[in-house]
């Protein structure tokens, strides 16, 4: 299992597993354990017994659920691989990152540290990277699922035998005119 505590030691460690310093993790944490008692308190549904139930905790505390959480986005291990690490299951190391990874994002919007990731709009694309000249979008045709209403597989039918396949679309702009 790996040790959280060796890991604490050297700002060395902490960058290659992290990617943050010691200093920069440490002030992190209270926003974490505060964004993890936010989202405990707001559980959906609401729990039916106590807290407290089950096994023991393999990560007890807040510093141990941020690290585990930096850890996997910077290394982005596989589940089986951060489940060995940690000494648990693959499907409990899913549900650690299912619940942890929006609290993260939480408490890195709250800091205002969170780097803008989406761009929603070909303006703000061409805003965010004024050096662009030409913005190609490529398409092509998906497999998906085949409907069963009836009225919902005519919208789908393109005529072939076997797929029901889904249409992307290919465009290329240039200056902000297609």
């Amino acid at each position: 299992m790996l040790r959280v505590e060796y890991a604490l030691t050297t700002d060395r460690t902490m960058k290659a597993l992290t990617g943050l310093t010691r200093s920069a993790f440490h002030a992190l944490v209270p926003a974490f354990d505060q964004a993890l008692y936010e989202k405990a308190l707001h559980r959906n549904p609401p729990r039916q017994r106590r807290p407290g139930g089950g096994g023991p905790a393999k990560l007890k505390t807040a510093e141990a659920k941020l690290f585990f959480i930096l850890m996997y986005v910077k290394c982005y291990p596989t589940f089986d691989v951060a489940a060995v690490l940690y000494g648990a299951h693959r499907s409990r190391a899913h549900r650690w990152t299912q619940d942890w990874l929006p609290v993260l994002e939480k408490t890195l919007g709250q800091k205002m540290v969170l780097p803008e990731r989406q761009i929603h709009q070909v303006e703000a694309f061409f805003h965010r990277f004024p050096t662009a000249q030409t913005l190609f979008i490529d398409g092509s045709e998906r497999p998906t699922q085949r409907a069963q209403d009836s009225t919902e597989q005519k919208s789908y039918y393109s005529g072939k035998k076997n797929d029901t396949p889904v249409n992307t679309f290919s465009s290329a702009m240039t200056n902000g005119v297609f």
